[in-house]
């Protein structure tokens, strides 16, 4: 983490990119997270909404960005996640200035699924933008938002499939 703090603090925008299993961030990042606490002093202070947090230590902090995805199909199982790289970018005196989150994230295992490969093309290009206006803009417009949260499959069929599927590797036996 000596190398990496630096490198976090001269940087304009951090990512961050984990998946979500049990709608909340992993355990593995909440770590990563909690050793970030080194940018901060330990003294509180009031953030002028009556609430309290650590102070700064240095004077610029990088923005948020946070990229996620989850098996299942709702951009409902975010909720919790969002709401914690809110808090997080209150915390760390800066802003969250994007938040990607995709539902539907088993698609992705059949990227070379003849009939999937255009919808996964399509997808990855507004991902491509969606990078694009983030370095250019610090921000994403409301039409790549739109784009991005856009199902990728009916949920009906995506269900269908992925319980099929999953219906099919218990009769192999390749898993619990």
């Amino acid at each position: 983490m000596d190398d990496l703090l630096p490198s976090f603090l001269k940087s304009d925008i951090a990512v961050f990119a984990c998946p979500v299993y049990f709608d909340n961030v992993q355990a593995i990042m909440k770590n990563f997270i909690d050793r970030l606490s080194p940018v901060l002093l330990p003294h509180f202070e009031e953030d002028g909404k009556g609430e309290y947090r650590h102070a700064k230590r240095y004077q610029r902090f990088p923005k948020i960005v946070v990229i996620s995805n989850s098996g299942l199909p709702s951009q409902k199982n975010f909720e919790v996640e969002s709401l914690f790289f809110r808090r997080l970018a209150r915390t760390f005196h800066t802003e969250l200035i994007s938040e990607i989150y995709r539902g539907e994230g088993e698609i992705f295992r059949g990227k070379d699924n003849i009939m999937l490969k255009p919808l996964l093309g399509k997808y990855k290009k507004h991902l491509k933008n969606a990078g694009k206006e983030i370095v250019g803009s610090h921000k994403l417009s409301d039409k790549i938002i739109e784009d991005l949260e856009k199902p990728i499959l009916p949920q009906s069929l995506y269900i269908k499939f992925g319980n099929d599927e999953w219906d099919r590797l218990l009769e192999e036996d390749r898993v619990d």
